[in-house]
C-alpha cells in the first residue's frame, strides 16, 4: 500500500504546503509585473535552492558557485532594463513593479526551498 503515516506525512505536507505557498505568492507578484520580469525572476530560484541546500550539508565547488554567479548577475543584468521601463512609466508604475519583484522573488525564495525539502523527505 502506498500510504504516508506520521512524521512522513507530516513532512510531504509541509513541503506541498510551501510549494503552493510559493505558487501563491508568485501569481500575486504576476499581477503586478509583466511574464517577462516574471521569468527573469523567478529564474534566480537556481541561486536560492543553492543557498539553501547548503543548510542540508551540500557542498558545491568553487566552479559552481561561479556558475550560480553568473547566473544571478545575468538574472539582474537582465531585470534592469525592467527597472528601467517602470521609472519611465511613472512613480506609481514603479511602486508596483517594486510589491510585485519582491512578491516573486518572496515566492521562488519559497519555491526554491520547498525543493530542498521536498529532496531531504525524499532522501529518507
Amino acid at each position: 500500500s502506498w500510504r504516508l503515516k506520521g512524521k512522513l506525512l507530516r513532512r510531504v505536507a509541509f513541503v506541498a504546503f510551501l510549494d503552493f505557498l510559493a505558487n501563491v505568492l508568485v501569481m500575486i507578484g504576476l499581477l503586478f509585473v509583466g511574464a517577462g520580469v516574471y521569468a527573469v525572476l523567478f529564474s534566480s530560484g537556481v541561486a536560492f535552492a543553492a543557498l539553501f541546500s547548503t543548510v542540508n550539508g551540500k557542498r558545491y565547488s568553487l566552479r559552481q558557485w561561479c556558475g550560480v554567479a553568473l547566473a544571478t548577475l545575468g538574472m539582474a543584468l537582465n531585470g534592469l532594463a525592467s527597472v528601467e521601463d517602470a521609472l519611465d512609466a511613472g512613480h506609481g508604475a514603479l511602486g508596483r513593479f517594486e510589491l510585485g519583484a519582491g512578491v516573486i522573488l518572496g515566492g521562488t525564495a519559497l519555491h526554491s526551498l520547498s525543493l530542498v525539502c521536498a529532496e531531504s523527505v525524499s532522501a529518507g
